[in-house]
């Protein structure tokens, strides 16, 4: 029994208990959603200032990639140990935030684009250096926090029993919905811009704990 104890201690992070595996499990659903129908909006919107080649689309999935994978990987060196709540509430926040931040910086692209493009030239290179560069300035950010809130939530269903496997394919099939229902429903619905700036918004209600700061 004591050794099943400290089996279970040393493969459970020490915040697990703190939100509940199910509210983990929904709101891993929710951030699939939300962030692939961020991504489907954001290039759909972007594509009519780069240069809407198969090259376009390879820049913009390395920045998606390269702002994820930055965000896990500071994640597990400095955010493992924090409070789960605390922490689950500033990531949540600092994704809404970011995301308006993309939709705010959007109209100034163009500008970014052509600035590149004189810098540097119109080689291969130089036209995806320009389309990455772009890209980054509205769409890494918000990746960075996706990245390091996807891990926050799979670390947490993490026990000696499994979970993660089952969280990832959670946040993969609704991820799966987002592009129809943000990219296609919410668009058409609304335009881009007002299904950017929800969908921004839609982080804040998966905050656990609504504290005076996260109203700030």
């Amino acid at each position: 029994m004591t050794r099943q104890l400290h089996t279970t201690a040393a493969t459970s992070p020490p915040f697990s208990r703190q939100v509940s595996r199910q509210r983990r499990r929904w709101t891993l659903a929710a951030c699939g959603l939300l962030g692939v129908g961020y991504e489907v909006a954001i290039v759909r919107t972007i594509s009519e200032v780069l240069e809407s080649t198969v090259y376009t689309f390879a820049a913009v999935l390395a920045v998606y990639l390269l702002g994820t994978a930055t965000g896990a990987a500071l994640y597990s060196r400095i955010g493992r140990r924090s409070d789960d709540t605390s922490l689950l509430n500033a990531l949540l926040v600092a994704l809404s935030t970011s995301c308006l931040v993309g939709v705010v910086l959007m109209p100034f692209s163009v500008t970014l684009y052509r600035y590149c493009r004189e810098s540097l030239g119109d080689t291969l290179g130089a036209v995806l250096t320009s389309e990455m560069v772009t890209t980054a300035s509205v769409l890494f950010l918000p990746t960075f926090f996706m990245g390091a809130l996807f891990s926050h939530l799979l670390q947490g269903l993490r026990t000696a029993e499994g979970g993660v496997g089952q969280g990832l394919g959670i946040n993969t099939l609704a991820g799966a919905l987002g592009p129809a229902a943000i990219g296609v429903g919410g668009v058409a619905i609304g335009g881009l811009k007002l299904a950017l700036v929800t969908t921004s918004l839609a982080n804040l209600i998966l905050v656990p704990r609504v504290t005076r700061r996260t109203v700030a």
